[in-house]
């Protein structure tokens, strides 16, 4: 291979280790893990000079925000450049701050927030099972009124959840996809419930009309005898 082809190649070469060394890096989402540096990938930028800030976004005063001023991009390919965020020892939220005035917050926070969230979103779903399961304990006439508001505050609670989960994706994870899946799930489960709660509404009506009559039927039988 003379040395002109070996030119040629260099490029290439250069291009694939760049993408495999930021593909093996964490991204930078909109919150990101205390002591986990990530890379964040600009979109299609057009600048006099390819340059960032970085902006402490909890800080009140404008002139103590700014952490990092003109701190240069790397060229990723054509107008799409990439910066590594290292602001991740300590918990806080930052602004990125790029040459054509588009901007991006960074959270940091503890590891145990995921936990929590995951917590908070899966505790109205054991509240919900435990109903189901208390609802089919309790048997017999006497106790289906307090075994059928058991499962429908089930259902309610299953929807509480549901509604946790989309707050969580919309503000935690850039993932518009998701968010508008599981909102059209909602509303379809929603519905399902409402048509549920109408259809034990009318039983609830039709079965009161029945014991109504049997009571007047019994009673009418019992005079009939006495007569």
């Amino acid at each position: 291979m003379t040395k002109c082809n070996k030119m040629k190649w260099l490029p290439i070469i250069i291009m694939l280790t760049l993408t495999i060394t930021i593909a093996s890096a964490e991204m930078c989402e909109d919150t990101v893990l205390i002591h986990e540096d990530c890379t964040m990938i600009t979109p299609s930028i057009s600048c006099e000079a390819y340059t960032y800030d970085i902006l402490n976004a909890t800080s009140d005063n404008p002139t103590l925000a700014v952490l990092e001023k003109d701190n240069p991009l790397t060229l990723l390919n054509n107008s799409i450049y990439y910066l590594n965020f290292t602001y991740t020892n300590f918990t806080g939220d930052y602004l990125i701050l790029l040459c054509d005035y588009t901007s991006r917050e960074v959270k940091v926070r503890e590891d145990d927030y995921k936990m929590i969230l995951a917590a908070i979103i899966l505790m109205p779903l054991l509240i919900a099972f435990l109903m189901f399961y208390i609802s089919t304990k309790l048997k017999g006439e006497d106790h289906w009124a307090i075994s059928l508001g058991l499962m429908l505050l089930g259902f309610v609670f299953i929807l509480v959840s549901w509604g946790i989960g989309i707050q969580v994706v919309a503000k935690y994870l850039d993932f518009p996809e998701l968010q508008e899946t599981l909102g059209t799930s909602l509303f379809g489960y929603g519905s399902f419930f409402y048509l549920i709660i109408v259809y034990f509404l009318i039983y609830i009506m039709i079965m009161s009309i029945r014991i109504i009559r049997n009571k007047k039927r019994a009673k009418t039988g019992d005079y009939n005898e006495k007569g």
